[in-house]
C-alpha cells in the first residue's frame, strides 16, 4: 500500500476533535446549566460532533479577568471557542461602567487562536432594553477585534411579541425560567452551526408544541447578529 493511500485512510478514520467550549459568566449562564443544554442540542442534530464544555462562575467579567485560573484557562488554545457573559450594563440605562475586564479576556481568547463569543443576555421582565444591552457589548466588540456578539436579547423580544404572556423569567424577573435558558441556548446553537439543522433533543419539561417558536425566535436573534459570525463544522 502507498504512503499517500496510507495516509488518506488514517485521515478518514481519524476522529475529529470535539468541539471545546469556556463559558466565563455569571448565574446567568449558570442557573439551568446552559452549557449542558447547548452541548445536548449541538450532539443531537445528526453533524456527529462531540462537545465538550467547562464553566467559570463570576459575578462580572472585570471580576474574572481578576482570577488566575480564569485567565489561564481562556489563554488556553485548548478551546475552540469562549463564551464571555457578565458585562457591567447599567440597570437604570444611565452609566457608562468601564468594561476593561471584558475586552482584556476577549483579547486573551483571541491571542489564543480561540473565538470570543459574548453573550448578549437578555432584558429584564417589562423593560426595553435589547438595543441598550447591544449597544453596551457593540462597544466592547469594537474595543476587542475579532470578538463576535450572539444577541440572545432580540430571540426575548421576538418570541414576547406574538407571546407576551410567555413565562421567560422566573419570579425576580430577571434569571431565566428554564423556558428561557433554552431559548437563549438555541440561540448560540444557530449562531454556530446555522439554521438549516434541527436538534432532536428537547429540553425535559418544555411542552413540544412551544420548540417551534423556541426555533423560529432564535433564528430571528442569529438573522439580526453581526455578519462576522463563522458556522462550525
Amino acid at each position: 500500500m502507498s504512503l499517500l493511500l496510507s495516509a488518506a485512510l488514517f485521515m478518514a478514520a481519524a476522529p475529529r476533535p470535539p468541539l471545546r467550549i469556556l463559558f466565563v459568566g455569571n448565574s446567568h449562564t449558570q442557573v439551568n446549566d446552559v452549557p449542558a443544554i447547548l452541548t445536548h442540542l449541538l450532539e443531537s442534530d445528526g453533524s456527529g460532533r462531540k462537545v465538550e464544555t467547562f464553566r467559570f462562575f463570576s459575578p462580572f467579567l472585570n471580576d474574572a479577568i481578576n482570577d488566575p485560573a480564569v485567565r489561564r484557562a481562556v489563554f488556553d488554545p485548548h478551546w475552540s471557542i469562549v463564551v464571555l457573559q457578565g458585562a457591567m450594563v447599567s440597570s437604570s440605562h444611565t452609566v457608562n461602567y468601564p468594561n476593561d475586564g471584558a475586552v482584556g479576556l476577549a483579547k486573551l481568547a483571541h491571542r489564543a487562536g480561540s473565538r470570543a463569543l459574548f453573550f448578549v443576555e437578555w432584558p429584564r421582565r417589562d423593560w426595553n432594553e435589547s438595543d441598550y444591552q447591544m449597544s453596551v457589548y457593540r462597544g466592547i466588540s469594537n474595543a476587542s477585534p475579532g470578538s463576535e456578539l450572539v444577541p440572545v436579547c432580540y430571540a426575548w423580544d421576538s418570541i414576547l411579541k406574538g407571546h407576551p404572556g410567555l413565562d421567560l423569567w422566573q419570579e425576580d424577573g430577571n434569571h431565566a425560567s428554564p423556558l428561557g435558558s433554552f431559548l437563549a441556548s438555541y440561540v448560540f446553537y444557530y449562531y454556530l452551526a446555522g439554521t438549516s439543522h434541527t436538534p432532536g433533543w428537547v429540553m425535559p419539561g418544555i411542552p413540544a408544541t412551544w420548540t417551534g417558536m423556541i426555533r423560529s425566535a432564535a433564528k430571528d436573534a442569529v438573522k439580526r447578529a453581526p455578519a462576522n459570525r463563522r458556522l462550525v463544522a
